[in-house]
This record gives structure tokens, C-alpha cells and sequence, in this order.
């Protein structure tokens, strides 16, 4: 999650520039969008580790966020708001997962009863941040929140118009 919260997200000029340079390294292939291999190469030869299924998850919310200028559409991630937005769900997804692995102690990718009762008080807390992460999303974003279903199985992270329901 350190790495990811390293990415340039500003909305301020030297942002906007550092995001950039980033997207021009990535776009290996020069055609001005960025498929899901790209991102991942990006990210590894920036020395980023990020979990594949942050990737894929943060790679699924941006691309399409906004009206493709190209014939390609939805499929691939444009540089401007999808790419910033890219940026932004990396950071957030990568939170979310390490907050799921220390919850999932035995590593299996799924919280059982036992986990659950163990991480209650790391669950109080992170219900906390959750809060206070929304808030900023909702900022960043024009609206949003972060919500857990009744029955306590996952996270479901509904961030307004710019991404659709994905559980983390």
C-alpha cells in the first residue's frame, strides 16, 4: 500500500505532470491508452508491488469511467480522469486488500467465522478509517462510500458514477 499511495493522484500541475511522464513510461506501444498488461508492466518496472487482484480490480473501475475518445471504448485506460481514477483505485484497493490479508490469517483468500471474531477489534478500527475514507472519496469524487453488506462477508465500495459495485 506504501508504494501505491506514492502515485501522483493531485489534481495540482506538478500532479498532472508526474501522471504524465508515468503514463507515457507505460504506453510501451505509444497508441495513447493503456491495456491491463501495460498497467502491469508499468507498475512492476516502477518497483510497485501491487496484488493482481488490486490491478485488475482498480484497471476494471477506471477504464470506461468516462466517454472513450477513441474506437477502442471502454477496453482500455485513456490518460487524464480514467488514468488519475486508475491511480486513485490502486491506492484504495491496495488499503482495502491488505486490510482483507491481515483479517485472513491463514491466507486462503476468505474470512471464516474464527478470523472474524479474532480481528474485531482491527475490524472496529478499519470501520473507523472506512468512514474517514469515504469522506475523501466522496471529495475526490463528487460522492461515494465504502458500506459492508448485513451479513458482514465482504466490502462493497460504491464510488458513484465513476465505478460500478466491486467487492474487494
Amino acid at each position: 500500500p506504501a508504494a501505491a499511495a506514492s502515485l501522483p493522484t493531485g489534481t495540482d500541475k506538478a500532479s498532472q505532470a508526474a501522471r504524465r511522464k508515468i503514463f507515457e513510461t507505460w504506453d510501451c506501444n505509444c497508441n495513447g491508452y493503456l491495456s491491463l498488461a501495460e498497467i502491469d508492466r508499468g507498475l512492476l518496472a516502477d518497483g510497485i508491488a501491487a496484488p493482481k487482484p488490486v490491478v485488475l480490480r482498480a484497471f476494471q473501475a477506471a477504464r470506461g469511467a468516462v466517454a472513450s475518445k477513441n474506437a477502442r471504448g471502454e477496453d482500455y485506460v485513456e490518460m487524464g480522469k480514467e488514468f488519475r481514477l486508475l491511480l486513485l483505485f490502486l491506492r484504495q484497493y491496495a488499503e482495502l486488500f491488505a486490510a482483507f490479508q491481515s483479517v485472513d490469517t491463514d491466507g486462503d483468500r476468505r474470512i471464516d467465522l474464527d478470523e472474524l471474531k479474532a480481528a474485531t477489534t482491527k475490524l472496529k478500527a478499519l470501520a473507523t478509517a472506512l468512514r474517514c475514507e469515504a469522506r475523501r472519496w466522496a471529495g475526490v469524487l463528487g460522492g461515494g462510500q465504502c458500506t459492508t453488506k448485513p451479513d458482514a462477508r465482504f466490502f462493497v465500495c460504491d464510488l458513484g458514477s465513476c465505478a460500478a459495485h466491486d467487492v474487494c
